[in-house]
C-alpha cells in the first residue's frame, strides 16, 4: 500500500505513539523466544552493553597455565573491546598489535600477579609507577627507554578506553595520564637503576617496591 504521508507528517504521528509492552509486541517477543532468540530490551547506556566491571576482575587463584586460561577466558572481552576503540581512531595495524601487547602485558603479567588489588580499575599513577619503574626495569634482562615509551603509549590508550566506557572517573585517568606523561622521570628511574652504587641500590629497589 502507498504511504499518502510524507515524511515530516509520518514522524509526527509516530512520536504519539507512546504504548509499550502492546499485544502485537508480546506476540513478535513469544515467537522470538520460542525460536531461542535472546534480545534486550533498552540499553540505556550503550558503551557498557558488552563489558562488565567483572571483566576486569582478577578470578585465577595462581599462576598455572589452567588459571591463566581460566582468567584469559574471563578478560579477552576487555581487549575485544579496546581493539575496536583503536580501530576507530584510526590506527595502523601494527600500531593496534603493539597497545594490545602492552596493555595486556601489564593487566596479565603484572597487576594481576604481583598487585594487592583485585580489579584493573583500581589503577592509580603509584600502580603504573611501580609497575613501570621498578617491576619492568628489575624483570627485564635489556629494558630500554624506548619500549618504556611505547608502554606508557599504550597504557594512557588503554585506560583512556576504560574511562569513556565509564568504568573509571575522569580524575582517576587524569592522575593515569599525568604519569603516563612523565617520561623523565622514567627515563631516569632507569638511568640511576644502571649507575646507582651498592649502598643506594637498595633505596632505589625500596622506592616504588612491589611485592612478590
Amino acid at each position: 500500500m502507498t504511504d499518502v504521508h510524507n515524511k515530516a507528517t509520518r514522524s509526527c504521528n509516530l512520536n504519539h505513539i507512546l504504548g509499550k509492552n502492546t499485544k502485537p509486541e508480546r506476540l513478535v517477543r513469544k515467537f522470538l523466544f520460542a525460536e531461542r532468540s535472546r534480545y534486550i530490551f533498552e540499553c540505556k547506556n550503550k558503551n557498557r552493553m558488552r563489558l562488565k566491571s567483572k571483566n576486569f576482575e582478577c578470578v585465577k587463584e595462581d599462576n598455572s597455565e589452567e588459571e591463566d586460561s581460566r582468567q584469559w577466558e574471563v578478560s579477552k572481552i576487555v581487549f575485544d573491546e579496546f581493539k575496536k576503540y583503536l580501530s576507530s581512531k584510526n590506527y595502523k595495524d601494527e600500531l593496534i598489535e603493539r597497545q594490545l601487547g602492552y596493555s595486556s602485558y601489564f593487566m596479565m603479567n603484572y597487576f594481576f600477579v604481583y598487585d594487592d588489588e583485585m580489579s584493573i580499575l583500581a589503577t592509580d599513577d603509584t600502580t603504573i609507577r611501580t609497575f613501570l619503574g621498578n617491576w619492568y626495569i628489575r624483570k627485564n634482562l635489556s629494558p630500554n627507554f624506548k619500549e618504556m615509551k611505547e608502554i606508557l603509549s599504550a597504557l594512557f590508550d588503554f585506560f583512556e578506553f576504560i574511562c569513556k566506557k565509564e568504568f573509571i572517573t575522569v580524575e582517576q585517568f587524569e592522575k593515569i595520564k599525568q604519569v603516563c606523561k612523565d617520561k623523565d622521570w622514567f627515563e631516569n628511574r632507569l638511568k640511576t637503576y644502571k649507575t646507582t652504587d651498592r649502598n643506594a641500590f637498595k633505596e632505589w629497589i625500596d622506592e616504588y617496591n612491589y611485592d612478590w
